[in-house]
């Protein structure tokens, strides 16, 4: 029994671990080269996406713009040294060279006196949800591992301390 504790400990450790890879590389999410490809840029749309849609991406901001428009301040974003491909963003996401997961959604509209969709921020994680879970799974993996051996070394001294003493005799009495 005390060995089965072991065994989930090191099986919860290993899909924390796994979970937190998956979060801090982001491979479940859109890389920014997969949004370039899929932007028609003689019509300006996305051809598998449409206005309201949201994607999730993970990658490394490139360069940095900002700029005023009546007041206010817009960010222009571009990822993975991606030229031409880029989103905007209505506050500061990250710096230059700073890996970052950003939930964009496309808009329809006009930028620059020229319509067509465009992705905007909404939501940036400097560090994803999925990889917070797996290390929080994995502080408890090695916990329960580290109780499973104690456990386990435990059971392993009294049964060696059973082996070499011998028997008690009972005594009768008649």
């Amino acid at each position: 029994m005390k060995k089965k504790i072991l065994a989930v400990g090191v099986v919860i450790l290993l899909i924390g671990a796994v979970l937190a890879t998956i979060g801090y590389t982001g491979m479940l999410n859109k890389k920014p080269e997969e949004l370039a490809d899929d932007y028609d840029r003689g019509n300006r749309e996305y051809a598998s996406y449409d206005g309201g849609d949201t994607v999730t991406v993970t990658g490394e901001i490139t360069n940095e713009e900002s700029m005023s428009m009546f007041g206010e301040s817009v960010y222009v974003y571009e990822m993975n040294n991606i030229d031409d491909w880029g989103f905007i963003a209505s506050e500061k996401i990250g710096d230059e060279g700073e890996k970052v997961t950003v939930e964009l959604e496309v808009e329809e509209g006009s930028i620059a006196g020229q319509s067509g969709e465009y992705m905007e921020a909404r939501s940036v994680q400097n560090i994803s949800l999925m990889m917070t879970l797996g290390i929080i799974i994995a502080i408890v993996g090695i916990i329960v591992t580290i109780v499973g051996a104690v456990k386990s070394g435990e059971t392993e001294e009294f049964e060696e301390r059973e082996r070499q003493e011998p028997p008690k005799e009972e005594v009768e009495n008649f």
